[in-house]
């Protein structure tokens, strides 16, 4: 079984991997993907977003990338164009290989990149927005402005849009992690007794 696991930035999606992980599901991290695929097509990245995005380590750095991208959509699409096809062919390879295991999908773009295509069932993680935005500020060191900007060129993850998909269980993660353990305990259940 393949489900997806999405929400928007901040939301928590990796705290409730963390979590589903320690239960024993097989957790794919599309953004740990993306972050080798940044390595595989660095000199195509240097070619559309310019030399600077290279840090002295000759490595792509993702803050500088990041600033290019999350304030101009048509640079976001083209990053996303370039890393898609990557990330879908990584995940894809390691469904096969867990074919006998439950897998978890963890990717902020599920729909964006149709892996959702590929999912039985969904997990969207949901969390206020001022919530999320102390959340960034506190781990990315970002202001509200660049926080806004990279939540608006999320509109696309949708749990209205997922809904019409496949079955969709809504993980609330403002509350107390006592909360989302029921929240998460409760979804395991199902999973097991459906097995």
């Amino acid at each position: 079984m393949v489900i997806g696991l999405t929400g928007k930035t901040c939301s928590g999606k990796n705290y409730i991997c963390s979590i589903l992980n320690k239960k024993g599901y097989v957790i794919v991290d599309a953004d740990l993907i993306a972050h080798v695929g940044l390595s595989a097509k660095k000199d195509l990245l240097v070619k559309d977003f310019g030399k600077e995005i290279i840090n002295e380590k000759g490595e792509v750095d993702r803050t500088v990338l990041g600033r290019k991208v999350f304030s101009d959509k048509e640079k976001l699409r083209k990053l996303e164009t370039i890393l898609g096809s990557y990330i879908i062919e990584e995940i894809q390879k390691i469904i096969k290989n867990n074919s006998k295991e439950i897998v978890i999908i963890n990717a902020p773009l599920l729909q964006r990149y149709k892996l959702d295509k590929i999912c039985d069932k969904s997990i969207f993680v949901t969390s206020c927005f001022f919530v999320r935005y102390l959340r960034a500020r506190k781990r990315d060191k970002i202001s509200f402005y660049n926080f806004y900007n990279r939540n608006k060129n999320q509109k696309d993850i949708s749990l209205k849009k997922l809904k019409k998909e496949m079955e969709v269980k809504i993980i609330h993660n403002s509350f107390n992690s006592n909360n989302i353990y029921r929240q998460i305990n409760s979804f395991c259940d199902r999973i097991k007794s459906e097995e």
